[in-house]
């Protein structure tokens, strides 16, 4: 590929990015957070919270445990204020977008179907990503899926962590 072809089709995309942001924000007159609360937004939940803990007992994240995670990351969702739900909002329809994911975040399958490791790079290329919006929308979904799945005393015990210590003086 030559310099003028490539610039032309980094153009291109720029331009095709920026028609669906403007898409995006004019679909509906209800708030983005409505995107929270969609089946979408629990299988993308679902599929990203394993890729961002691992296997902190050694076997695979799955079943009831997951889906207690996936529970307490909603929960800590409907639960900020309603601009960050909004943001998020945003991010989740974006992410929920095929031509999207296959872009942004290199994964060409449904969220349902993407391995873990695909997942653990989408996760890091955009945490080292030269776009400081895209490190932001990495450290929001890693610090909500790391921090709901550790919310749970439950899950310390793998992990070494005894819990916290109060001492009073």
């Amino acid at each position: 590929m030559n310099r003028r072809r490539f610039l032309a089709v980094g153009a291109g995309s720029a331009a095709l990015l920026a028609a669906g942001g403007w898409w995006w924000s004019t679909q509906s007159g209800q708030p983005k957070r409505a995107a929270l609360q969609t089946p979408a937004a629990r299988v993308l939940i679902t599929a990203l919270i394993p890729a961002v803990v691992g296997q902190p007992d050694g076997k695979p994240l799955a079943g009831a445990e997951l889906a207690a995670a996936a529970d307490r990351m909603l929960a800590t969702m409907a639960g900020l204020p309603l601009s960050a739900q909004d943001e998020l909002g945003e991010l989740f329809g974006l992410l929920d977008n095929s031509a999207f994911r296959r872009l942004a975040a290199g994964i060409s399958t449904p969220w349902e179907q993407a391995t873990p490791e695909a997942l653990a790079q989408f996760l890091q290329s955009w945490r080292t990503h030269s776009l400081s919006l895209l490190q932001v929308g990495y450290h929001a979904l890693h610090d909500l899926a790391a921090g709901s799945f550790y919310a749970d005393p439950s899950t310390w015990g793998p992990t070494g962590y005894p819990g916290p210590h109060i001492q009073f003086s």
